[in-house]
């Protein structure tokens, strides 16, 4: 992801103050509810399980460029998983205005 971040940077994408947005994404599961990382979420296209992920996004040119992905579980605190996203963002590009997710 650096990698992309660098040729990202290169071609100018992300110069000047850019909005950022934090969210939570899941991918849905469907296997055992006891793997490694699994959570309970609301019921979709058939499952109650996924894989989420607290994802930064830079908007650039009205789209959305990932920066970051941290895994989340169940032990996971969300205050802390910003402070993180917020810390890398703040290294990485200069900071707009920030969305996020209600939840």
């Amino acid at each position: 992801m650096e990698r992309i971040i660098e040729v990202a940077r290169g071609k100018g994408a992300l110069e000047g103050k850019l909005d950022l947005a934090i969210d939570l994404t899941d991918w849905r599961y469907y296997g055992d509810k006891n793997d490694p990382m699994v959570l309970r979420v609301k019921p979709k296209k058939g499952t109650t399980k996924a894989f989420v992920l607290a994802t930064l996004y830079a908007i650039v040119d009205g789209e959305r460029f990932t920066l970051r992905a941290i895994p989340v579980d169940s032990l996971s605190n969300k205050e802390e998983i910003i402070e993180e996203l917020l810390d890398y963002a703040e290294k990485m590009v200069d900071i707009g205005t920030l969305y996020v997710d209600r939840e």
